[in-house]
Formats: structure tokens, sequence, C-alpha cells
């Protein structure tokens, strides 16, 4: 049924711009990202991929360290130019896990955070975070239900 709507949202003649208006709504995405709710595998690797994403973005971006964190050090391309070519690589790495856990932490809504965001754009990407993240969690959770709701009525 859902799919029979995404075909119906394309009322242009142009072929470009009709698959642009079903793939790109909120029934495109929901497909995309949980096959209508009944993949939690999709669910479950498009969060994996959109925290990673989030977490490259702040990398770009860059993150400081709050007031309270001792012995941080801030989180940025930029923090990584010089050097040794593997110590660069190590501290990349590093610093993308930093910034995983970072979304991870504003993801969960946790108080004490060790950074926060570099630049006001950071504070709108941050702000998406909590949205994109909590909206993907949710349909995880819905495409699990699904999947075990399905094997308990066999």
């Amino acid at each position: 049924a859902l799919s029979m709507v995404r075909w119906r949202l394309s009322t242009s003649k142009n072929k470009t711009y009709a698959w642009i208006q079903r793939n790109v709504s909120v029934i495109g995405l929901y497909r995309l990202l949980s096959v209508y709710g009944s993949n939690y595998r999709r669910a479950f690797l498009s969060l994996v991929f959109t925290t990673f994403g989030f977490a490259v973005i702040f990398f770009f971006t860059g993150l400081d360290c709050t007031k309270d964190a001792i012995g941080c050090k801030p989180i940025g391309y930029s923090q990584n130019l010089g050097g040794n070519f593997f110590a660069q690589i190590q501290s990349i790495g590093s610093d993308l896990l930093k910034a995983a856990i970072y979304i991870l932490d504003v993801a969960t809504l946790q108080k004490d955070i060790t950074y926060r965001p570099a630049n006001p754009f950071g504070s709108v990407v941050r702000t998406a975070v909590i949205v994109v993240f909590a909206s993907q969690v949710t349909l995880l959770v819905f495409a699990l239900r699904r999947r075990f709701r399905r094997a308990m009525s066999i």
C-alpha cells in the first residue's frame, strides 16, 4: 500500500523529477531506511552509518573541549596536520572514535559531555543528530517489534 502511495507521488512527466518526487520523500526514506518497518537489519545498519556519518561531519567541523574536561584535546581535521603519516592515521582514527562517542552522548541526551561543537554549524548538526538518531531508533524498534510479532503468530 505504501509503495503505491510512493509511486503516486510522482506527477511529473520528467522521469528524473518523478524519481526524485518518489524517493526523496518521507515515504521514500521510510522505504530506504527500514523497508517500511519490516527489515530490522537495514534499520540497524542505517543507524550505524548515520552515527559514523555524523562523526565524520564533526571531525571536519571540529569539537572543542568543555570547561569541565581535564586533559582533553580538541577534535578536528586541522588538529591532524603535520607529523608522521602513521601517527596521523592513528590520530584521525582516535578522533573519529571520540566523535562517534560524542554522537552517542548527544543522541542519548547525556548531561556531562566532554566536547561541544566548535562553531554554529556544529550546533545545528548536533540538533539534527538528536532528531535523526531518535527517528532511526524508532524505526529499528518498530522493525524489531514487527519481526517478533510475525514470529509469534506462526
